[in-house]
């Protein structure tokens, strides 16, 4: 009998309490939320994707849009990364050249 009445009460109060409360109308969909979250994160990475372009000297100069993509950006930079792991004298002397050049 008793899972007769547990059957019946769920059946009659099917306006339960949710869950979680309810959020302020400017955030109310979860698709807000999250384009709001993916917006931040993407904004997080090309701010640090732009700090490393500022620290690799072949980079640091170049204007031109195709020559900044983020994806030529953390290739020099890797490439820069092994340059100066094998030849550390010489990356010094460029480190030095190109910010005496700007």
């Amino acid at each position: 009998m008793s899972s007769k009445k547990k059957k019946s009460e769920n059946m009659a109060g099917s306006a339960r309490k949710p869950r979680f409360p309810e959020l302020p109308p400017k955030y109310s969909s979860s698709r807000e939320l999250r384009n709001k979250a993916e917006k931040i994160r993407r904004d997080r990475l090309n701010k640090l994707i732009e700090e490393m372009r500022s620290l690799v000297p072949m980079i640091c100069n170049k204007t031109k849009k195709s020559d900044t993509t983020r994806s030529i950006i953390l290739r020099l930079t890797a490439n820069f990364l092994r340059v100066t792991r094998l030849f550390p004298q010489d990356a010094n002397s460029e480190v030095a050249n190109s910010s005496e050049q700007s």
